[in-house]
């Protein structure tokens, strides 16, 4: 079972960047899909969690084996949540696809990487952004943040040897991340700069939690 949702992750990961490039985030894929398919990313978001989440159940200590229904219920929630910053795509909304405008990464390249992601943070939670579409997108940013702390809260637990080394890698992949130029759908810009910072931790955590728990 962890096996298959390796191989549907990794699948899908390598389809994204090869089509498109570096997104922003996981969850700008639903965005960078046509409307015909972006019913891929909750399909992905499913069939990678399910499998894995039994097999997590199955091996996780008595006590901990919350942590692995409640990261299948983070995962399943972010794709029923994928149209989480906008009403409904318009659509031919897949041709204003654009690898980042030159504005931005001419910003990128001149801020500072904290800067950065202040920025980016500040105009994400902003009241009139957040609610702009209703409840989906606080949903989605609940259960994506929620999925990476449950995730890290459950190997730091388990094995408190890996909170240091964990905590390095994912400010190392910040880092790096706040200066790859992400691809986005312009149609559907989210505010703040174009950078990957937020995708790099995300494949972080997953790696993270694919290592430990197979190993």
């Amino acid at each position: 079972m962890p096996i298959i949702s390796v191989i549907l992750w990794m699948s899908y990961i390598i389809f994204v960047l090869c089509k498109f490039g570096v997104p922003t985030t996981l969850s700008e894929t639903y965005y960078l899909l046509s409307k015909k398919w972006d019913w891929l990313f909750a399909a992905w978001c499913f069939f990678t969690a399910t499998p894995f989440c039994i097999y997590w159940y199955i091996v996780a200590p008595i006590g901990l084996k919350w942590f692995a229904v409640a990261n299948w219920v983070a995962m399943v929630s972010i794709g029923i949540c994928g149209c989480y910053k906008s009403g409904p795509k318009e659509p031919n909304s897949e041709k204003c696809i654009a690898k980042g405008d030159e504005e931005t990464l001419d910003i990128l390249e001149e801020e500072h990487p904290i800067a950065v992601i202040k920025q980016q943070l500040i105009e994400q939670f902003k009241p009139s952004t957040l609610f702009k579409y209703g409840w989906k997108k606080l949903a989605h940013y609940i259960s994506a943040v929620g999925g990476i702390l449950f995730s890290s809260m459950y190997f730091w637990i388990t094995a408190k040897i890996t909170v240091i080394a964990s905590l390095v890698i994912y400010c190392l992949s910040i880092l790096f991340g706040s200066r790859v130029k992400a691809v986005y759908n312009s149609k559907y810009p989210s505010g703040g700069s174009h950078n990957a910072w937020i995708f790099f931790t995300e494949i972080t955590c997953f790696l993270q939690l694919f290592l430990f728990l197979l190993i």
